[in-house]
């Protein structure tokens, strides 16, 4: 199942990510929780995997002694990918190789990759780059021949573990040294070459943060590693187990701010799981089957700011859900407060079952009854409530100030260009500033950013016919929105460069999501369509409305007696000649002959455009350029008004829904 509207973007700052990876991050992000699996020749010790360094041991004497010992007992990988799947778990992840060097060996990878892709578990390997048992890397990078040695070793093992073992779908790296000192980057390019859409972690040349034994992700996609007990792998003596409502209450945290659990087991030496393991994940299972739909396919979001001072998660599949975690709640009853629209149902998540509800139509404020106290060493459980539209806030008068908390964008924007201000747009708070010397403008949703912080990008006439445009439908899901004004510059050279800084901005100083969904009408088509063919990498999507693409096509420009009338209406565009025959519509810089461009980006748009419409006539504008893109394998999806003129842009208000699911669809 895809993430319906919400689309959340998980790219990093400055990176642009091909589909297969973007698809590959969503997947992961869906996963919800994984098995980690601690398993070599440590597991024979049974004193965990640091044993060599901790105590000094001769790592040639240690391997002798226990490599006889280690012998899997056969069909231990299947009573492993069994218990991922008891425990609702969606990939697993095993240590091909950890510090001492010890290689599972092909079979063993072989058969544990097989099984798990059988079961239709996502397939991680980790693999530790650091070698104690190679001279060659314990001597560092100070011998060049012998680190020269271990660097031809290290990629041609990943290069075998990436080839020979079918689909991966993700390389956890542990013990890197510095990325340049042992050609990260260079294998990493390999891998992700032999293997499309590899996510790997942990090297610094991420695709996911992994975080050991906390959740402080942040934003992005990320992962949180947990032990069962204190061990990561197989301790004889460790006993301090993790109860199972401390790790699913683990789980509500991080499924609730974006992340996954990658939840780990040490197996004893046969790969025997010890049976607390075995029984606290058959537990958390339980759990998470009943609670799957406010667990997998959800946007981590708090509509309501911190109002209710609970972790939530909202539906992909219905944005008008929000799934509650009571966390402090031990009476019968519940009130939520800071609601500023109908509640329709609410429910236990577990069991699918109607809780009684009443609303003040005054306050907003919502009474749950029949809501069963939760008992010490309960599992945490879900109320899941429906709103009439997406779930609005209303904030707490107790504060000094009623406005949303801060989301730190505009202080932020304030470090970066003084004297920015804000004001109202369309009932959201819009952040204005100076870019550049040029007007500039965020506007900020009254909820929580929406996962992965997409937004989308007015280029021009940002101020009309917004009811009509969905930027204000996404603007309520938690998106952002924003214009810089180049009109100016119409777009030539210098307004590329403009509008490429300014996204900059916002992706690397702002935490913006790395590809904007841009929205043109008229004028602003030109702009989009030449941003994006310069610029693929920084476009999802584009939305055009009677897009201006060629000059030849624009009425006004035609109708220009004089220069000077020329220049007010193309600008600096009146100094150029065409650049073929003298024929704007053979010019390789108008929009039109950028379709192939945006086929070959894969970058898809929706048209709509009037059949009557007189300033920017279709059949010298979208209609060939609908041909031309689609001949070349593009998809655009087009919707032709025939009674329609130049205006007005976009749908009627409140039927806006085609042009915002098409903007938040994935890319």
């Amino acid at each position: 199942m895809e993430l319906g509207n919400i689309a959340p973007e998980f790219t990093a700052a400055g990176r642009a990510d091909a589909p297969e990876v973007l698809a590959a991050k969503r997947r992961f992000y869906r996963f919800g929780w994984g098995l980690f699996v601690h398993y070599g020749l440590f597991s024979v010790q049974g004193e965990g995997e640091w044993q060599i360094h901790d105590e000094r041991l001769d790592t040639a004497q240690w391997r002798a002694r226990l490599a006889p010992q280690f012998r899997p007992r056969p069909g231990c990988i299947d009573e492993w990918i069994a218990l991922a799947k008891d425990a609702g778990m969606r990939y697993v992840c095993l240590t091909t190789r950890h510090h001492e060097g010890f290689w599972l060996g092909d079979g063993f990878i072989r058969e544990y990759a097989d099984k798990a892709r059988a079961a239709g578990l996502g397939v991680g390997m980790y693999y530790s780059v650091g070698d104690w048992s190679d001279p060659d890397y314990r001597g560092g990078p100070a011998s060049a021949e012998a680190w020269e040695r271990f660097v031809a070793k290290t990629h041609a093992q990943l290069r075998h573990l990436m080839s020979d073992f079918g689909r991966i779908d993700y390389l956890f790296y542990d013990g890197a040294p510095a990325p340049d000192v042992w050609g990260a980057r260079a294998i990493n390019a390999e891998l992700r070459r032999l293997q499309p859409g590899l996510l790997v972690t942990r090297c610094q040349d991420d695709d996911l943060k992994s975080c050991e034994q906390n959740s402080d992700g942040g934003a992005g996609l990320w992962e949180s590693c947990y032990t069962l007990n204190s061990s990561w792998a197989y301790h004889r003596h460790d006993a301090c187990w993790k109860t199972p409502q401390e790790i699913a209450a683990k789980l509500v945290s991080i499924r609730a701010r974006g992340g996954t659990m990658l939840l780990n087991v040490g197996p004893m030496a046969d790969g025997t799981v010890q049976p607390e393991a075995a029984g606290i994940l058959r537990e958390l299972g339980r759990w998470v089957r009943a609670n799957a739909p406010a667990f997998y396919d959800v946007e981590p979001v708090d509509p309501f700011q911190g109002a209710c001072y609970e972790w939530m998660t909202r539906s992909a599949d219905d944005p008008r859900t929000v799934y509650f975690e009571f966390g402090r709640s031990w009476n019968a009853t519940r009130r939520l407060v800071g609601i500023g629209n109908r509640v329709v149902r609410v429910f236990m998540v577990e069991g699918n079952r109607d809780l009684p509800f009443t609303q003040d139509p005054a306050t907003g404020f919502v009474e749950i009854s029949g809501y069963e106290p939760r008992g010490k060493g309960d599992m945490p459980r879900y109320v899941g409530v429906t709103f009439e539209g997406a779930p609005k806030p209303v904030f707490d008068p107790c504060w000094a100030c009623c406005e949303p908390r801060a989301s730190g964008l505009r202080e932020k924007v304030e470090d970066a260009f003084p004297g920015a201000a804000t004001d109202d747009w369309h009932g959201f708070r819009r952040i204005r500033f100076r870019f550049e010397g040029r007007d500039a403008w965020i506007v900020e949703p009254a909820q929580g950013p929406a996962l992965g912080r997409p937004w989308t990008w007015t280029m021009q006439w940002a101020d009309a016919f917004v009811e009509r445009t969905g930027v204000l439908d996404l603007l309520a899901r938690g998106w952002r929105h924003v214009h810089i004004d180049t009109f100016d510059r119409r777009m030539d050279e210098e307004g590329l460069r403009a509008s490429r800084a300014f996204q900059r901005f916002l992706v690397e100083r702002l935490g913006f999501a790395s590809r904007a969904r841009l929205v043109g009408m008229s004028w602003g088509g030109f702009f989009s369509v030449r941003y994006a063919a310069r610029f693929p990498e920084c476009v999802a999507r584009i939305f055009l409305d009677a897009p201006l693409l060629t000059f030849d096509g624009f009425a006004q420009l035609g109708a220009a007696a004089t220069p000077t009338a020329a220049a007010a209406t193309i600008g600096p565009w009146s100094a150029e000649a065409p650049a073929a025959g003298g024929k704007w519509s053979a010019d390789p810089r108008m929009p039109l002959n950028m379709a192939e461009a945006l086929a070959a980006a894969r970058i898809p748009v929706l048209l709509l455009y009037g059949g009557q419409d007189a300033t920017v006539p279709p059949a010298l504008n979208c209609e060939p350029f609908v041909a031309r893109l689609r001949s070349a394998g593009g998809e655009i999806e087009v919707v032709r008004r025939d009674l329609f003129g130049h205006h007005p842009h976009g749908l009627d208000p409140g039927a806006t829904a085609p042009i915002s699911d098409f903007l938040s669809a994935r890319p």
